[in-house]
């Protein structure tokens, strides 16, 4: 089985993969790369700059291991309106909803949004960025050793450059951290099996976009933790 983005194959998947050490080690580094990038992008200048070394050095790495040609492509439509995922959708969806919900509760706002603003559209585009680069590089990346190791190591990677944004010194307010980090490494693991279960990234996305969008729905531009 190939792993892939949007079910866009990488080089070297299971048939021809290198050894497990290598894989894990790109993994650890491109994980280290993105907590180092969320540690110290809230410094000001030049330490701001510097910050996106290691976040251009994990679009390298990811750009390598997709191999994009007209045949994938071609099928990506084929693959994202596949009638079997029909049902996992429906799941994604009700699980943003009920997620965003919990979300907002837990942390004393109105349970439902009391206005939508156009940020929801850069809410949409950050939760694809992250769901691509967690579970669709990540996860992909790791499940040809191993399927929970997988699902976990992307939960726990996307929930420390999370927490990340809030340990710098930089940062401006401080947070719940714990809380924080728990509520990103369970939501991580449930769009994390998703993605496993469904055999496809999309329905992981949709989960993502449909909890941003009911969590960010009120804000009219991006709060500073948002990158």
């Amino acid at each position: 089985m190939k792993a892939s983005i949007l079910n866009i194959p990488f080089r070297n998947a299971r048939a021809c993969i290198p050894k497990k050490r290598n894989v894990i080690k790109e993994v650890l580094l491109c994980g280290t790369s993105l907590v180092l990038f969320a540690y110290l992008v809230e410094y000001s200048f030049p330490v701001k700059y510097a910050a996106f070394i290691p976040l251009i050095f994990v679009a390298a790495v990811i750009g390598n291991r997709i191999n994009i040609n007209t045949e994938a492509l071609q099928q990506i439509p084929r693959n994202i309106f596949r009638r079997e995922l029909l049902i996992h959708y429906i799941v994604a969806t009700q699980i943003g909803i009920i997620g965003g919900l919990a979300y907002r509760g837990s942390f004393h706002m109105p349970l439902l949004p009391t206005a939508v603003t156009s940020f929801i559209f850069i809410g949409a585009l950050v939760g694809l960025t992250e769901e691509l680069v967690f579970r669709g590089y990540m996860q992909s990346r790791l499940a040809v050793i191993n399927h929970p190791m997988a699902v976990f190591f992307a939960a726990l990677a996307h929930s420390l450059y999370k927490i990340s944004l809030f340990l710098s010194p930089a940062a401006l307010p401080r947070q719940d951290i714990l809380h924080f980090f728990l509520w990103t490494l369970i939501a991580s693991i449930i769009v994390g099996l998703l993605k496993q279960a469904s055999k496809s990234i999309v329905p992981a996305i949709i989960a993502h976009i449909v909890f941003d969008t009911i969590v960010y729905a009120e804000m009219s531009h991006a709060p500073w933790w948002v990158w």
